[in-house]
């Protein structure tokens, strides 16, 4: 039933159109809440799941909605706890630069092949045991609705999500008359 009521949330939340509530948000202190969750989360007896947050630069708030932005952090976070068992270490490092902020996800796991990677963040296209097969195109459709974008790359030695958002949201489109 849960694994049911998880995929059924995940179904809506990607079929729905996003709506932002935006607001100054300590990226950084949003990104290590999504990690303290993904390390608690982490099955019963087994090894603790390894996170170092690392900044660089100055990360200025940025204008975003946190709690989308979260959901974003904490699948990606969750894929790469995920990619090995037990779970690889993995790094996150936040770039503040003058007009986004960049998060570098990598884990040490054993990579994605390219035709898999290509199809990761497609909807259901790739689908783990008791996975909805929605993490990434969910995330991906969050980072753009904030102007945003999500960069997947992997070799044998581990795979990096870079989630990239900028400080200040897009400009509304037009409303036509």
């Amino acid at each position: 039933v849960d694994g049911l009521k998880h995929y059924l949330e995940q179904l809506l939340l990607y079929g729905r159109p996003i709506k932002l509530t935006l607001a100054p948000v300590d990226i950084v202190a949003l990104l290590r809440d999504q990690v303290q969750r993904v390390q608690l989360s982490s099955e019963p007896g087994a090894p603790p799941v390894t996170v170092e947050v690392k900044t660089e630069g100055a990360v200025p708030p940025g204008l975003c909605d946190a709690r989308a932005l979260a959901h974003a952090f904490t699948a990606v976070l969750d894929n790469a706890a995920r990619s090995a068992t037990p779970a690889p270490p993995i790094s996150a490092t936040v770039r503040g630069g003058d007009r986004q902020v960049v998060v570098e996800i990598r884990d040490a796991g054993r990579g994605i092949p390219p035709e898999v990677l290509s199809r990761l963040a497609v909807p259901m296209a790739v689908r783990r045991a008791g996975g909805a097969g929605l993490g990434l195109a969910i995330t991906r459709k969050i980072l753009e609705a904030h102007g945003g974008y999500l960069e997947l790359a992997s070799t044998d030695a581990g795979t990096t999500a870079r989630l990239v958002l900028p400080l200040l949201p897009p400009e509304p489109a037009p409303v036509e008359r």
